[in-house]
């Protein structure tokens, strides 16, 4: 980013795969350039962010899948460390959990898993 806005060969930049603490985006607030974050952080120093309603997103799928009739459904995710390293993520999953559990949704969630053995003997399967 520092070099892109030195050499003065970009009009601006736009930072994705925001982390809620995330050392780009001071970097970013002092390049000169106009800079738009895509995602959300707990200090945007001062930029401009774009995001959804991540969590609102969690709550209308599940309303969508007891509407059609479903009664069990798998939510396939990070793991709750990444979660806690995203906003979107954890605020997701939060969504599909609450509105599964108000509305009678039984939920298993699978996370994902290292590929090798220790992986498969972890049993990445927990039910809410």
């Amino acid at each position: 980013m520092i070099r892109l806005a030195r050499r003065s060969i970009c009009d601006a930049i736009v930072l994705m795969d925001i982390r809620k603490r995330d050392g780009r985006v001071a970097t970013a607030a002092n390049l000169g350039v106009p800079v738009v974050l895509i995602g959300t952080t707990q200090d945007n120093h001062g930029l401009d962010s774009v995001d959804y309603d991540a969590r609102r997103a969690g709550a209308s799928l599940v309303a969508e899948l007891v509407d059609t009739g479903h009664r069990r459904a798998v939510l396939i995710g990070e793991k709750p460390q990444k979660q806690r390293e995203f906003f979107f993520a954890g605020e997701f999953h939060r969504g599909v959990a609450r509105a599964a559990k108000a509305s009678g949704l039984e939920l298993v969630e699978l996370h994902r898993c290292p590929t090798d053995r220790s992986g498969a003997a972890a049993g990445p399967v927990r039910s809410r």
